[in-house]
């Protein structure tokens, strides 16, 4: 099997505003290859771009570690985030997993990062793809007094923004289209310049053989900092989207005037 590791996303740090997270993989033959440290910050994500090929009693192993050393070394106060192990004999898609695996509270936050990977027979092999096409973006309500700094991230990947956004303000995201593989993972980021990037909701949908291809779809947003119910630091916001197929592309690539 061939595992290609796409990204890492940033959903929450721990205590600090900002990490350094580095990955160590080892695969059963004893290499070992080392990404990272990077600064990251909810919110964000970067590429991996690593390759492996598989034979079927074969595996690699993926430790996520948040560098505390100077100079973003590696040494032995470094944080032990998580860890993934993944065999030749993994079944074959997209996937998304959170490390940790099981969330550890760190200063009463849960620390969160998300490895994206794909998993195909070989080289030759490829998933089945999908055109996302991200139609508006509808704020209707805000508590904050100012404009918010609105994104979109689609599978760990800015898709669109930053921009300003008030209440009752639509964006139309009328050149927003994306190649997906299913699942899709959206999420609705709020970004701070100083202070901690929010996120207001993330959203996932599989795509399957009677999906409602072409129709336009709708999710709703809805972040209460003061807890559900509260009317302080409330927001909503509702996406509009659709989902194509080869089939309702009719020829068309991704982004061609959908």
């Amino acid at each position: 099997m061939r595992i290609t590791l796409k990204y890492i996303s940033c959903e929450r740090t721990g205590s600090e505003l900002t990490e350094e997270p580095y990955i160590l993989m080892n695969d059963s033959g004893g290499a070992e290859r080392v990404w990272g440290p990077h600064h990251m910050r909810d919110g964000e994500t970067l590429g991996l771009n690593e390759v492996f090929d598989l034979g079927p009693s074969e595996y690699v192993d993926i430790h996520l570690r948040e560098s505390d050393t100077p100079h973003l070394g590696r040494g032995r106060a470094d944080d032990a985030i998580g860890s993934l192990h993944i065999t030749g004999s993994h079944r074959r898609g997209s996937f998304a997993e959170p490390l940790p695996l099981t969330p550890d509270l760190v200063g009463h936050r849960v620390r969160t990062y998300r490895i994206f990977y794909d998993v195909t027979n070989d080289a030759h092999d490829q998933l089945d793809r999908y055109c996302l096409k991200l139609d508006s973006l509808i704020c209707n309500w805000t508590s904050a007094e100012i404009e918010e700094e609105i994104c979109i991230n689609v599978n760990g990947q800015r898709a669109w923004g930053p921009d300003n956004f008030k209440k009752g303000r639509v964006h139309f995201l009328n050149d927003q289209s994306i190649t997906v593989t299913g699942p899709v993972w959206i999420q609705l980021w709020e970004l701070d310049p100083v202070g901690r990037n929010d996120n207001y909701g993330t959203f996932v949908f599989d795509v399957y053989d009677d999906f409602p291809f072409g129709a336009e779809l709708q999710y709703p947003f809805m972040y209460y900092a003061g807890g559900p119910g509260s009317s302080a630091n409330s927001y909503s916001y509702v996406l509009f989207y659709r989902v194509f197929n080869r089939e309702h592309l009719y020829g068309r690539r991704c982004g061609d005037g959908l």
